[in-house]
């Protein structure tokens, strides 16, 4: 007989979870190994609740505590589970506690994202307001937190379809990448999610440092440690937005429809000599929208001034920041029009 023959085992028994394993439970799941039995009335009080025929399917209505069948639930983490048993059996201080500074909000993104897949609505409407308090201006969660919370957020706020959230999330970590925060995070999770302008302000942000920061030709872009699509992306998009405005200044101001030749010849000389062009480095690090909206508003203290305005307003009306940086086909297009 071989004695060198390894002794393979089976899988490991399921183990019972510490917290949620109630000997009067009348019902149990399996999550990665750990049993949970607990109370179907906790988890049946929603109406909305797919737990109701869940155990109508799996267990029915006549099975006792001793011969229970656990539901495996593969898809889900223990803390996940743990964080939807944490819930449905909360204590009312511990309720209360989520709309402080001394909240779990990790539990609470948990939370949310198993209200939201058991369709427990009362619960998931709970957790999202008490995400709302979290990161909103008093408690300021989102000023923070980790990037891989970041990236949790705003999986869950698109999941929800809670654009709220979604905007302070978003406009959260763009001032927090302003501020230093490294913005690999954020590239991994606008393309994957598909946010176009979250992705351009991100790619702005970038270009700017072209003239903020000094690049060696050693190294180049390498500090920025970013993918080549992205920085493809942040060049273009640079030269792309240079080339426009260097047109934009160029090329003879269009005649309107209120103007004649006469004194349209006044509209291109206010145009080429009056006009706050400023530089262009300038003008990038403010914002080119912003400069437009201020060129619009000086060219109403001329006297003769319809073709300016006029002109300023159709750029205006197209221009979108976005597009210079992601083309058309690249992402799915949403949101409002940048303050690039």
């Amino acid at each position: 007989m071989d004695t060198n023959t390894p002794d393979w085992q089976g899988p490991a028994a399921p183990t019972q979870d510490p917290m949620y394993f109630f000997d009067d439970g009348d019902c149990m799941f399996c999550v990665q190994g750990t049993l949970f039995k607990v109370h179907k009335v906790y988890f049946s009080r929603d109406p909305t609740s797919m737990f109701r025929d869940m155990f109508n399917i799996t267990q029915g209505g006549s099975a006792t505590p001793t011969d229970l069948e656990p539901i495996p639930l593969t898809d889900d983490t223990v803390e996940e589970f743990r964080a939807l048993c944490w819930v449905v059996y909360a204590l009312p201080r511990d309720i209360y506690l989520q709309s402080t500074r001394e909240a779990d909000v990790d539990r609470l993104a948990k939370i949310v994202k198993m209200c939201h897949k058991y369709s427990v609505t009362a619960f998931e409407t709970w957790a999202l307001e008490m995400l709302h308090k979290q990161c909103g201006r008093e408690l300021n969660y989102l000023a923070k937190c980790s990037s891989d919370m970041l990236t949790t957020l705003m999986g869950l706020t698109l999941r929800c379809s809670d654009d709220q959230l979604l905007s302070l999330v978003e406009s959260n970590w763009l001032t927090r990448i302003r501020d230093g925060l490294p913005c690999q995070t954020a590239l991994i999770v606008g393309q994957r999610h598909g946010r176009r302008r979250f992705l351009a302000e991100v790619y702005f942000h970038l270009s700017k440092q072209l003239y903020e920061s000094t690049l060696s030709r050693q190294s180049a872009f390498s500090p920025w440690n970013i993918p080549d699509i992205h920085l493809l992306r942040v060049l273009s998009g640079h030269a792309l937005l240079l080339n426009f405005w260097c047109r934009l200044r160029r090329d003879p101001i269009p005649i309107s429809s209120i103007c004649n030749t006469s004194t349209h010849n006044m509209c291109r000389t206010l145009w080429d000599t009056r006009v706050p062009w400023g530089t262009f480095e300038a003008i990038y690090a403010s914002g080119i929208r912003g400069a437009l909206l201020s060129m619009q508003t000086h060219c109403r203290g001329f006297d003769s001034t319809s073709c300016l305005r006029t002109h300023i307003g159709a750029v205006l009306e197209v221009f979108d920041p976005v597009d210079y940086f992601l083309p058309l086909e690249a992402l799915p297009a949403q949101g409002p029009a940048l303050g690039i």
